[in-house]
């Protein structure tokens, strides 16, 4: 080959070296950027995910500390309502009778009218005392009833029939919160909130009370339903258990979850309740193929409601 050709060659391959070089050079570098454009839009992707989950979680939580704050309001609401009830047969009564019977009949007709309502699916019931603190009516314990009753305390120590009078003849009426007994139930230290009234027609004091779990559990059962209601977006859901395991919405429902694995042995249960007890947080996992879920990886965020144990 002449000289010249020889050169043209040896120029063309250089050339065309370099370009695959350079070519190569630039993929590599296309690919890199790619790379990291993935990289950051998963994470700006993951990032946004997160902070909608948690927003969400704390709407929800939000709307049940909102929620619980209406319990005592509830209840005292509703036990002032009673005792006017209680009080409007009574006068009724008196109103009717007072003229042509006896006090002691007159007592018996307004005692066996009020004994037999009873409200809160059996839990609640009227009482009734003498301002001497002889129980006049007590619908749960009818073998009391004649019985002085000044000396009674609750388990802490409170005398409740003395401290109800004491409601009665400074303000007429009143609110009264102790520990006493529930029907049904074994013990007499469940937390009550009482509503007392004077009656002056007899020189009654006639109440009623409500337990305060009665009322949260109302109120739990419609903050469940609330929940149930919501609809998110693609996959996410609202999800809530208790701690110790039982599933309340989402997932496998009325179940025990707390021995629960993903694929590769966490309890996943366990971890969202161990972080709920906390503060809350994010946690990561595969889903367990539990009614018909999609098995893959999962994030979620979990915060605590103490005073109810729950995990939401």
């Amino acid at each position: 080959m002449s000289i010249p050709a020889t050169v043209f060659i040896g120029m063309a391959v250089l050339a065309t070296v370099s370009t695959s070089v350079l070519g190569v050079l630039w993929v590599r570098g296309e690919i890199k950027h790619y790379s990291r454009e993935i990289v950051r839009l998963r994470t700006d992707y993951i990032e946004g995910r997160r902070n909608l989950i948690k927003t969400n979680v704390d709407n929800v939580i939000d709307y049940i500390f909102y929620m619980k704050s209406l319990e005592e309001i509830r209840l005292r609401k509703e036990i002032k309502q009673r005792v006017n009830e209680a009080h409007a047969v009574a006068e009724n009564l008196v109103r009717e009778f007072g003229s042509t019977v006896s006090l002691e009949t007159l007592e018996s007709l307004v005692r066996e009218a009020l004994r037999d309502i009873w409200f809160h699916d059996g839990q609640g019931y009227y009482f009734a005392f003498r301002m001497d603190g002889i129980e006049t009516l007590f619908a749960e314990r009818p073998d009391l009833e004649g019985t002085d009753m000044l000396g009674v305390q609750d388990t802490e120590g409170r005398f409740v029939v003395r401290d109800m009078l004491e409601v009665a003849r400074e303000n007429g009426e009143g609110y009264y919160a102790y520990r006493w007994i529930r029907p049904g139930r074994e013990g007499a230290d469940y937390e009550k909130i009482s509503y007392v009234k004077y009656f002056q027609p007899l020189d009654w004091v006639i109440g009623t009370g409500i337990y305060v779990d009665d009322v949260m559990q109302t109120i739990q059962a419609e903050v469940l339903d609330r929940i149930n209601s919501i609809r998110l977006p693609e996959e996410e859901y609202i999800f809530v258990g208790q701690w110790d395991g039982l599933a309340l919405v989402g997932p496998a429902t009325g179940q025990i979850m707390m021995d629960v694995e993903d694929v590769n042995g966490m309890k996943v249960v366990q971890e969202l309740i161990a972080l709920a007890r906390k503060e809350g947080g994010f946690i990561e996992y595969v889903m367990p193929d539990l009614d018909g879920h999609r098995v893959a990886t999962k994030l979620s965020y979990t915060r605590g409601v103490p005073d109810w144990e729950w995990y939401v």
